[in-house]
């Protein structure tokens, strides 16, 4: 799960538009070196992954644009803006 641009990958080139998916083929697949457990209670896990799910779902792709350094003044958004929400 997660965002990017849909133009040119980095900021070397024109950014296009934010478009989140599940998978992407930009996104990483290495193995994390550092994991940090999430504090919930385990019944909740469930609830907890459907909420990020649907929560991507509801995400309109292709409609803010993006920025690979946002300023306030630049009407862009990267990833971590859509992380941020």
């Amino acid at each position: 799960m997660g965002a990017g641009p849909t133009g040119a990958l980095g900021c070397g080139g024109l950014g296009g538009f934010v478009h989140a998916a599940l998978n992407r083929l930009a996104d990483r697949n290495e193995w994390a070196t550092s994991i940090e457990r999430l504090q919930y209670p385990p019944i909740l896990e469930d609830l907890l992954i459907q909420r990020l799910l649907d929560t991507q779902n509801h995400f309109t792709n292709d409609v803010v644009p993006y920025a690979c350094f946002p300023y306030p003044e630049s009407n862009g958004y990267n990833s971590n803006s859509y992380t941020a929400g």
